[in-house]
C-alpha cells in the first residue's frame, strides 16, 4: 500500500460510517515542508484484529518541543464498531 494525499483520504473517510482515522504508528518523522515528498512511498499493509486498512496518508502536526513533524495516519474499516441498542419497552426520547 502506498501513501496517498490527505484530501483523498478524507473523502474516503466520509464514504462509510465504519471507516475511522487512526495512527499507523507512534513515530514522529521530520516534516520536509510539503506533503508531496511522502506521496507514493510504500507502507506495509497491516491487518489488526477485524480492522482492514483502506488508506494511508501523512498528516502535519506541531508541538513546542519538536516543531513541525509528520505523523503517518491510516483509515481502517472497523467492521464490528457499530453497536446495536435494543429498546426493551418504553419510548425513545
Amino acid at each position: 500500500m502506498k501513501i496517498i494525499k490527505r484530501s483523498t483520504a478524507m473523502k474516503l473517510l466520509k464514504t462509510n460510517d465504519n471507516y475511522i482515522k487512526e495512527k499507523y504508528c507512534n513515530g514522529h518523522y521530520k516534516w520536509t515542508g510539503k506533503e508531496a515528498d511522502y506521496l507514493g512511498k510504500p507502507v506495509r499493509k497491516l491487518l489488526i484484529k477485524d480492522e482492514e486498512m483502506i488508506a494511508v496518508f501523512v498528516e502535519r502536526r506541531h508541538n513546542n518541543s519538536e516543531g513541525a513533524y509528520a505523523m503517518v495516519m491510516v483509515i481502517v474499516d472497523k467492521k464490528d464498531s457499530l453497536k446495536v441498542i435494543v429498546n426493551r419497552g418504553g419510548n425513545l426520547k
